[in-house]
């Protein structure tokens, strides 16, 4: 009965490492970025969650909050969200490279005297980037991407929140 009960465990342990697990991704990011209408360098955090359910394509979550710019005037404050697909190309040694799509909403604040609400607006994002994996917990991360939006202003009109943006972080496996 023991021999049935080992030869069992020793049989699904074997199966069991066939299978690709599902692996969840986090990182936090530094992100310098240029709006591109205001041509203002911006300094920003942001964060990743990313789910592997198996196979090359993977369900990504960023989000990014403005801490800094270059400038005065302008753009006063900037969180965006973001939800969508992750294509990772097959790795190159420990570099795995990736490109995706995800759109989201953004919730923004510009300086201005006649109107200073937070606007709720769509955005849009394509990105490509490299994921470094050092260990089996630790990635590096380098992500390059373009933000689409704009603000809609009563009183100003459509302000363009068009960005390019290049994070950078340290992650881990959850």
């Amino acid at each position: 009965m023991v021999r049935w009960i080992v030869i069992f465990f020793a049989a699904v342990s074997v199966l069991a490492a066939d299978q690709p697990q599902p692996t969840l991704r986090g990182l936090l990011t530094l992100t310098p970025g240029y709006l591109t209408a205001q041509k203002t360098t911006t300094y920003g955090v942001g964060g990743e969650l990313e789910f592997y359910p198996k196979g090359s394509i993977s369900l990504r979550t960023d989000g990014y909050a403005l801490v800094g710019k270059s400038a005065d005037g302008g753009l006063k404050q900037n969180y965006q969200g973001f939800l969508g697909i992750a294509y990772n190309f097959e790795k190159w040694g420990p570099l795995t490279p990736f490109a995706g799509f995800q759109p989201g909403f953004g919730l923004s604040q510009i300086e201005t005297p006649g109107y200073d609400n937070f606007r709720l607006m769509p955005v849009f994002s394509p990105f490509a980037g490299v994921h470094y994996f050092s260990e089996a917990i630790f990635h590096f991360t380098l992500n390059v991407r373009y933000v689409y939006g704009e603000l809609l202003y009563p009183n100003v009109g459509a302000v363009s929140m068009s960005e390019i943006r290049i994070s950078f972080g340290l992650g881990a496996y959850l």
